[in-house]
């Protein structure tokens, strides 16, 4: 077999396959043959059947199955070729074949494909990498605000008395508004009897601001400004005015930190308020080690790829479906029977996953080539080293003996801890290539990081997506 390449483009090489006549041929033959063998055909024996009789009955077939004997035979090949021109190869090979030519028994095949090539990176120039990885530490502050978000979710509300204006926070209020854009009213911007808990319902920049200081009764105007990302297309960074009235404000009522508010999250009277207020610390300890590895996993697997570029990480569009159609499967059909209506919703729906796909399979990615390229070694987690990380975790816990047995008791808890371990190994091995520096912050600011995090890599997810897979105009 002959490999031509014919262009090649960040991770992506087309190659041109050239699979010679001999060898078409003898796998024509072999079709042939199968079926000349097995055919049961009314009016001849088994095994007897004339070739125009077998032609005019299997013929399709015998050459639908030599092609793909053909395909595997070129397929099969294609890591030592390549290898020969120059191009490194995942062992796992998903090529992107777009029009599969029509098979000639007696001539040479060719085909062309796209595959997924290993980057050669220049391991040593990871150093040039500046990452900071967050380290958060838990001060009482932070569990003032956690006790303080507790209380809110078991706060009740009361009518405010008259006079009271409305607060940043801690307060709902009850609106009629309408928006207009222009002087004209728009298509849902307006509704009566509209509540917003204060401070925690998400509106458009600028709308709850405006209602702090007003009252009952009150009636006013406000000017907002749609951002660039709102769902409605139309109203993207419009300038609206809304028309307010103030129907009624309630105000949130927070209830005591004692015995009968710590009741609730399982403590019995024997059970300390400070008691509670240390083991709600160790908790958020707990939480905070796997937020910031969780952070520091992403953040540095971004950080490498930005630096050499993330065409060079770019996954397979087969492999990106089946993932999205096996999620699809598993968390909207719930395993039953695909239909032919589940078809047209996997493909309705693939355009929409593939940013959220690709969060996994950019790392995924990257890691595979890293291994590929020598500069990563993990691929198994040793008991030893699953043991030495559970000893590490169980000082986190006030009882640590039965927290690791508890743990080692439990298959499914074991599984998490495993795969825990294994990005803990897998994030200080990359931590190996680049240069480090710790960055400490309160668990507030974290969270701040996090979220912010979140977003950016969902919008890059985004823009990559229309990048490498664009949607085809339908005709």
């Amino acid at each position: 077999m002959q490999a031509n390449i014919i262009k090649t483009l960040g991770n992506k090489a087309t190659v041109e396959l050239v699979v010679p006549v001999d060898v078409v041929k003898k796998e024509y033959q072999k079709s042939f043959n199968k079926y000349a063998q097995g055919a049961r055909i009314d009016g001849f024996r088994k095994g007897h059947v004339p070739k125009s009789v077998l032609m005019q009955r299997y013929s399709s077939s015998i050459n639908r199955d030599a092609l793909e004997e053909v395909l595997n035979v070129a397929l099969k090949d294609l890591p030592e070729q390549a290898q020969s021109l120059g191009l490194n190869l995942n062992k796992t090979i998903h090529p992107e074949i777009n029009d599969i030519p029509a098979f000639q028994p007696e001539a040479e095949y060719k085909i062309t494909c796209v595959v997924t090539t290993i980057p050669q990176l220049n391991i040593a120039e990871a150093k040039e990498i500046n990452f900071e990885p967050l380290k958060i530490e838990v001060s009482d502050d932070d569990v003032k605000l956690t006790l303080d978000n507790l209380r809110t979710q078991f706060s009740t509300l009361e009518a405010a008395p008259e006079g009271a204006t409305v607060g940043e926070k801690d307060c709902e209020v009850t609106i009629d508004f309408e928006g207009f854009r222009d002087g004209v009213a728009f298509e849902h911007g307006s509704a009566k009897d509209f509540k917003i808990d204060m401070g925690r319902t998400a509106m458009i920049p600028g709308f709850c601001e405006q209602l702090v200081g007003h009252k009952v009764g009150d009636q006013f105007e406000i000017e907002c400004t749609f951002p660039e990302d709102y769902t409605a297309e139309e109203l993207r960074g419009v300038k609206a005015t809304f028309k307010i009235t103030i129907k009624a404000l309630s105000l949130r009522k927070l209830p005591e930190i004692d015995a009968e508010f710590i009741k609730k999250f399982g403590y019995e009277d024997d059970k300390t308020v400070e008691l509670f207020m240390a083991e709600l610390k160790k908790q958020l300890l707990v939480q905070a080690d796997m937020q910031s590895a969780r952070y520091n996993l992403n953040s540095i697997f971004d950080k490498i790829m930005a630096h050499y570029g993330y065409d060079l990480f770019q996954p397979s569009k087969i492999e990106l479906d089946a993932h999205i159609e096996q999620h699809i499967k598993e968390n909207i059909l719930r395993g039953q029977k695909t239909s032919a209506k589940d078809m047209q919703l996997f493909e309705a729906l693939k355009p929409m996953l593939i940013p959220e796909a690709l969060s996994m399979f950019l790392n995924s990615m990257l890691m595979e080539d890293l291994k590929e390229l020598g500069a990563l070694n993990i691929d198994t987690i040793t008991d030893d080293e699953l043991n030495t990380y559970i000893e590490q975790r169980s000082v986190m816990f006030d009882e640590p003996e039965l927290y690791k047995e508890a743990i080692r008791n439990d298959q499914a808890e074991m599984n998490t801890v495993r795969s825990m371990c294994f990005n803990h190994k897998l994030y200080q091995s990359l931590c190996n290539l680049v240069t480090v520096a710790e960055k400490t912050t309160d668990y507030k600011s974290a969270l701040e990081l996090m979220s912010a995090q979140d977003k950016a890599v969902a919008e890059r997810n985004r823009d990559l997506a229309l990048k490498w897979y664009p949607v085809e105009p339908k005709a």
